[in-house]
């Protein structure tokens, strides 16, 4: 069952975000299960809203790709992720922010 993704990383800046972007390369070789994906910031924090096939499938995205990535560019994360039940998913349009 799809899952909504609500996670938030205290002092991750938009520079690491775009570093584990590009080494994770999401955009090019999207993970599997992943549906969408939501980034900003508030403060010190990036917040992220996701939704994915299932919490397995965010969880082996975090083992596999994204804690390697930022353990290879020694970048610290820690983040408590909170699911929810979607009554709705509609995806309109994908856009990149320059």
């Amino acid at each position: 069952m799809a899952v909504i993704l609500n996670v938030v990383f205290p002092g991750l800046t938009p520079a690491q975000y775009d570093q584990l972007k590009e080494e994770v390369d999401w955009v090019n070789s999207p993970p599997a299960g992943g549906i969408s994906h939501l980034v900003w910031w508030e403060g010190d924090d990036c917040h992220g809203v996701d939704v994915w096939e299932s919490e397995e499938a965010w969880a082996r995205f975090g083992q596999e790709r994204m804690g390697p990535a930022a353990a290879k560019l020694g970048i610290s994360m820690e983040a408590t992720p909170m699911f929810h039940a979607p009554h709705e998913i509609l995806i309109v349009r994908t856009m990149q922010h320059p």
